[in-house]
């Protein structure tokens, strides 16, 4: 696969709620398409780190926001979750970390959890497949 020119960055905000899993999902996936990055796994990183922010950052009711920005930074995909919730720390209630995180670490190149005031941030990046004639002697 060839990329003729990069994606333009991609920038949404949603409710921090179930629903918004799929439109992050679904918002995500041409831009892997188009940078030449394994959608599968862009996909299911941005559903998880979604999911991590309508369940775990906002408590007692509250919904807020999760943004969900994607540009090709250096030759990768880096896709970033924000949001303005409680931060990541570890809850009484939970029996271990879970299976978003280490689902998202298994799938991206590379993850690192920000603290942001407020809330949190994932930064997930994703190589890019190189071109047909990458490599040729041509």
């Amino acid at each position: 696969m060839t990329v003729e020119s990069p994606p333009e960055p991609m920038q949404l905000t949603l409710l921090a709620t179930t629903e918004s899993v799929t439109a992050a999902r679904r918002a995500v996936r041409p831009i892997a398409l188009r940078s030449g990055a394994d959608a599968h796994a862009v996909s299911v990183c941005v559903s998880e780190a979604v999911a991590n922010a309508a369940f775990h950052a906002y408590r007692a009711g509250q919904v807020g926001d999760v943004r969900v920005f994607a540009e090709i930074v250096c030759g990768q995909l880096e896709v970033r979750v924000e949001d303005d919730g409680i931060g990541i720390s570890p809850r009484d209630d939970s029996t271990g970390m879970g299976l978003g995180l280490p689902l998202i670490a298994a799938w991206a190149d590379f993850v690192e959890i920000e603290p942001i005031h407020p809330g949190s941030r994932i930064v997930m990046r994703f190589e890019l497949a190189r071109g047909e004639t990458e490599g040729d002697d041509h």
